[in-house]
């Protein structure tokens, strides 16, 4: 989101100064009919939302990702127009979109191979042990520097028990 607030702003301003310049008939002389009006508007909200479900997938899931589903987007856009309208596309135009889509199926089928992989080997750690509640006491010390090395203190435990 952070990097659609930062380029959006710019980005809209660059359009509005070219625009009349480069799009014929040119802003002054286009009819401004109420059915023009809002299909620009339309398209305008469609043009905005492609944008940010590309800002959303992009911070969701990488570049890399990104730039293979707008690929595979571009493979299947051109798959459905030869399937549904019959549009004109040569033999090496065909299997490239095939084999491109079978490439970034392929590719995610791994992705997600690895990535349950990983996740199935992480171990949880353990909690660390409970502090002792049971008083211990050491006898028997072999020598005079290790009685004098060993100090015994008393504290109290949450539950109020001494511990040695």
């Amino acid at each position: 989101m952070a990097m659609m607030h930062a380029t959006l702003p710019y980005a809209m301003i660059v359009q509005a100064a070219i625009s009349p310049i480069v799009d014929p008939p040119g802003l002054w002389e286009f009819r401004w009919t109420s059915p023009a009006m809002i299909l620009i508007g339309l398209s305008g909200i469609a043009a905005f939302l492609v944008n940010f479900s590309g800002f959303l997938v992009m911070g969701n899931i990488g570049a890399l990702a990104h730039v293979l589903l707008g690929q595979f987007k571009t493979a299947v856009i051109m798959l459905g127009g030869y399937i549904l309208f019959q549009s004109r596309m040569s033999p090496m135009q065909l299997l490239g979109a095939l084999l491109a889509v079978l490439a970034i199926v392929a590719y995610t089928h791994v992705t997600v191979q690895e990535k349950s992989k990983s996740s199935s080997n992480v171990t949880k750690e353990e909690p660390p042990p409970p502090p002792p509640s049971v008083e211990t006491t050491t006898t028997n010390t072999s020598s005079p520097d290790e009685e004098e090395m060993v100090r015994l203190t008393k504290t109290k435990t949450a539950e109020g028990e001494e511990t040695v």
